[in-house]
């Protein structure tokens, strides 16, 4: 039988009410919502529109995260984070399928997956400082526009780079701070930058890219505390939070949590960082994360091979500090992210290094995850299967 056009396809459907209409394409999968919104406008005005994107991640399965992990090569390969594993001294990511893109190019250096949202994925080139959204999902990518020059100042360089929604303006944005400072002395190791040391510094400024504008403009306003890990960041429902420190006339205050809101572009000062009532000595690192959508925080002690994984509970009064899980692993928090949790397993999946790995809360032991018979993983990102277009209305 032969299908029909696109036009009879469109006609029938304008005698379909809209809310039933999308009833009907909220079932379907990713690649198969892409296609219809060549049926007509209306069809993909409906897609397209905000309220349709959130009925239809609300209609995704609880446990349908996915994590995409780029492997050395310049290989994405995508696995669903499952509840059970099988054992053994490694585990087998489940089915893992390899993505194909058209970023070979672009994949050159040192390329990060600083965020995703909705299916969009951002990736740094970090040795060409150059940018890209892509939706593996439907294999559409844009490569964002290089910075202005008058979004950057002369005296600073990036340290790092974040990405999310912004829901209350139907966006999506990038973030990118600067480190300012008036005189920087650099210790060169092995010609990277990895031990330099400031003599005065004067705060981070932000650029901001909108993919609805297809432009970048400058936050007015420069973040004036310290970021102990400047490239630490995370997203959550619809804001950047930064680990930062309070500079004081002899040091350094303790740490504390700001938030950068990407609909107002304001920053909040919001929490301190947990502290154990078990323990006296300070941490040695925090690193913020995101758990099935709230705030968290992974803390490790000074000399101890032992960490905690908090999360912040908010009941609209106040903010506080849970602790989630013991992490005694001997890792420091500066080389450990968390990607995914399952709470009825029991266990979490972690960015550990170059590698991904599945750690047992209740034995507290830790094995590899193997991706295509091959443990290494340079970056990975957690995200869902979405169908938004990263491509810019007007570029």
């Amino acid at each position: 039988m032969n299908s029909l056009p696109n036009s009879q396809i469109s006609a029938m459907s304008d005698f379909i009410p809209r809310e039933l209409l999308a009833d009907v394409l909220v079932r379907l999968p990713v690649i198969s919502l892409f296609r219809c919104r060549r049926v007509s406008k209306s069809w993909r005005d409906l897609i397209d529109s905000p309220c349709f994107t959130q009925l239809y991640l609300k209609r995704s399965p609880p446990n349908s995260k996915v994590i995409v992990a780029l492997q050395r090569g310049g290989a994405f390969y995508a696995f669903d984070w499952v509840h059970e594993w099988d054992g053994g001294s490694h585990y087998r990511a489940s089915n893992p399928k390899k993505l194909e893109n058209h970023l070979s190019d672009f994949l050159v250096g040192q390329v990060q997956i600083v965020g995703s949202s909705n299916g969009i994925l951002c990736l740094w080139n970090i040795t060409k400082d150059g940018h890209v959204l892509w939706n593996p999902w439907i294999n559409k990518f844009s490569i964002l526009p290089p910075l202005p020059v008058d979004c950057k100042n002369g005296g600073s360089y990036c340290v790092g780079a974040a990405f999310g929604s912004d829901h209350s303006n139907d966006d999506y944005k990038v973030v990118k701070w600067f480190k300012l400072a008036s005189y920087m002395s650099w210790e060169l190791d092995d010609a990277s930058f990895d031990g330099y040391e400031d003599s005065s510094f004067d705060g981070y400024e932000f650029c901001v890219y909108s993919l609805k504008l297809n432009s970048w403009r400058r936050i007015k306003d420069a973040m004036p505390h310290e970021m102990p890990q400047a490239h630490d960041c995370t997203f959550v429902n619809g804001a950047l939070y930064f680990l930062v420190q309070e500079k004081m006339k002899f040091g350094y205050h303790d740490n504390f949590i700001v938030a950068f809101d990407l609909g107002s572009e304001e920053f909040r000062r919001i929490s301190t960082v947990p502290h154990s009532p078990r323990f006296k000595e300070v941490y040695e690192y925090h690193h913020l994360c995101s758990l099935n959508g709230r705030l968290a925080c992974i803390s490790t002690y000074t000399e101890r091979l032992f960490g905690e994984l908090w999360v912040m509970v908010d009941d609209g009064a106040k903010r506080s500090w849970t602790l989630f899980a013991c992490i005694n692993i001997g890792l420091s928090g500066s080389d450990c992210r968390v990607m995914a949790v399952s709470e009825r397993s029991k266990k979490m999946l972690l960015q550990v290094g170059k590698k991904l790995a599945l750690y047992d809360i209740e034995n507290r032991s830790i094995r590899d995850v193997i991706i295509n018979d091959k443990p290494s993983c340079i970056t990975s990102c957690t995200c869902v299967r979405g169908f938004v277009s990263p491509c810019s209305s007007l570029g």
